[in-house]
């Protein structure tokens, strides 16, 4: 997010440097759906060849859901943005996009992208492309040179299942810091609409996808993910969190690949632990085992000698908010 703030600061311009553009100046664009006409108060305009709309009037009226904002970004006016409802994993979500007074360059939630012609503030109101727009929701127009007309053949009747925006708003969760899951609490998961079995599977594979970039960053092979150990490690953790402990033996006296064998896994396993909690992320978590001098730095970076590396998380937390986590690896030939 730092990164995009940077980027989005170096495109707003000083507003005392903004000059007053009128709608006189352009010629007027005629906005037809399916046939019928959309009724804008704030005209849409043709510019240097380009069709640009009232950002909120026209997304509003193309679709209800749309929550158009303004937003002032580090004290400085200019930068306007829309979100819309899109389904992630099912789950539904707000998809972003933002756009810089008189900059052509706009975000549209994955990267910092350039339009074919610069926004507008006209009259007090602020203008986008149209092209952005049609490229964005995969809308299907066509263009009128005689009558100055747009005609939006169809709009969606909710964007929701938009394959599209879910990719681009897959790669938004991995590439936006604030919801980078290595950076993301369970608290912070539950508070953002994530079940709470959820947002703890969440953290388990984030620690695990944390681990497999540690490993890339030592020049080693990824550990792949195995169900069983996974389960293993979630029912130690639980174990340990409701009896308070931090061991590898269990309550029961059992060993780490006593409980893997129990569940299916591994005859022989290697297992690490730690406390955590709601508030930990899976960053710290790694971070705090790659520091410790008990041997859990080795585990982590430790190669099979022969078969395939495997390893599973486990997270679990008391009633009073104390946690655990649990990892164990081994090899499969």
């Amino acid at each position: 997010m730092k990164k995009l703030l940077a980027t989005i600061s170096t495109f707003i311009i000083v507003m005392a440097l903004y000059t007053t553009v009128y709608a006189s100046e352009f010629q007027t664009v005629n906005i037809t759906v399916a046939g019928e006409s959309m009724h804008l108060e704030n005209p849409a305009m043709l510019v240097d060849g380009h069709t640009l709309v009232p950002m909120h009037e026209f997304l509003v009226n193309l679709n209800p859901q749309i929550d158009v904002t303004f937003r002032n970004l580090e004290a400085e006016e200019g930068v306007y943005r829309a979100g819309m409802p899109v389904s992630f994993n099912g789950r539904p979500v707000v998809f972003h996009f933002a756009f810089m007074r008189d900059s052509a360059e706009f975000w549209d939630g994955v990267r910092m992208l350039t339009a074919p012609v610069a926004t507008r503030y006209i009259d007090g109101t602020f203008y986008i492309p149209l092209s952005v727009v049609v490229e964005f929701m995969e809308l299907s127009t066509g263009w009128d040179a005689e009558t100055t007309t747009v005609d939006i053949r169809e709009i969606p009747s909710h964007v929701t299942n938009n394959p599209t925006l879910q990719n681009q708003y897959e790669q938004y969760m991995r590439l936006n810091i604030l919801t980078d899951y290595s950076t993301a609490t369970i608290r912070q998961l539950t508070r953002a609409g994530y079940a709470q079995a959820e947002a703890i599977e969440i953290f388990e594979r984030a620690i695990f996808d944390e681990i497999n970039r540690v490993r890339a960053d030592h020049g080693l092979t990824p550990v792949v993910w195995n169900q069983a150990l996974a389960n293993a490690s979630r029912t130690h953790a639980e174990d340990m969190a409701i009896n308070n402990m931090l061991s590898h033996t269990g309550s029961d006296g059992s060993t780490s690949s006593q409980r893997s064998q129990r569940h299916g896994g591994l005859d022989s396993v290697t297992e690490i632990a730690g406390t955590s909690g709601y508030t930990q992320t899976p960053q710290a978590r790694v971070q705090s085992w790659m520091n410790s001098p008990a041997g859990h730095r080795r585990t982590v970076l430790s190669e099979s000698r022969e078969g395939v590396r495997v390893a599973g998380v486990g997270f679990a937390a008391n009633e009073n908010g104390s946690g655990r986590v649990a990892m164990k690896f081994g090899s499969l030939r």
